[in-house]
C-alpha cells in the first residue's frame, strides 16, 4: 500500500501529462512568436540605422559649421592684430 502511495505522489495524474500533440502545438506557437519578434527586431534595427545615418549627417554639418566659425574668428583676430 505504501509503495502505491509513493508512486502516486511521484508521478502526476494522467490528465496532467503533456501529449505529443499539445507539445507540438506549443512548439509551433512559440516558433511563430519567435518569428514575429525577429521581424520586429529587424524593423527596429532598420529604423535605428536610418536614424543613426541622419544623426551622422547632423554631426558633420555642425562640425563643419564650427570649424568655419573658428577659422573666421582666427582670421579676424589676425587681421585685427596684424593689420
Amino acid at each position: 500500500m505504501e509503495a502505491i502511495e509513493h508512486v502516486e505522489r511521484r508521478f502526476p495524474a494522467v490528465n496532467d501529462l503533456a501529449t505529443n500533440a499539445s507539445l507540438r502545438e506549443t512548439e509551433l506557437r512559440l516558433q511563430k512568436e519567435i518569428e514575429q519578434l525577429r521581424a520586429e527586431t529587424r524593423q527596429i534595427e532598420g529604423n535605428l540605422r536610418a536614424e543613426m545615418g541622419r544623426q551622422k549627417v547632423d554631426i558633420i554639418k555642425w562640425t563643419l559649421g564650427a570649424l568655419l566659425a573658428h577659422t573666421a574668428l582666427i582670421l579676424g583676430g589676425m587681421r585685427y592684430f596684424f593689420g
